[in-house]
C-alpha cells in the first residue's frame, strides 16, 4: 500500500495502510520551530523506507 503525506494549513500526517504513522499539529511547530527538520526527515524516510519509519516511531508492521 502506498504511503500518503497529508498536508493542511494546520496539520501534517504520514499515513500508511490507512493508519496514521505520525502527525504534527501547527501548534507544535509554532512552539518549537526546530521540529520542522524532524518533520522533513520523517517525510523523506517515509518515501525511502516506510518500515524503518514505522519501527522508529513504535508502530511496526506485525
Amino acid at each position: 500500500m502506498k504511503t500518503k503525506i497529508e498536508i493542511s494549513d494546520d496539520y501534517i500526517a504520514i499515513i500508511h495502510r490507512k493508519e496514521e504513522v505520525v502527525g504534527w499539529h501547527k501548534d507544535e511547530w509554532n512552539e518549537d520551530p526546530s521540529i520542522v527538520v524532524s518533520i522533513a526527515n520523517a517525510i523523506h524516510l517515509a518515501h525511502k523506507d516506510i518500515h524503518e519509519l514505522r519501527n522508529l516511531v513504535g508502530k511496526p508492521l506485525n
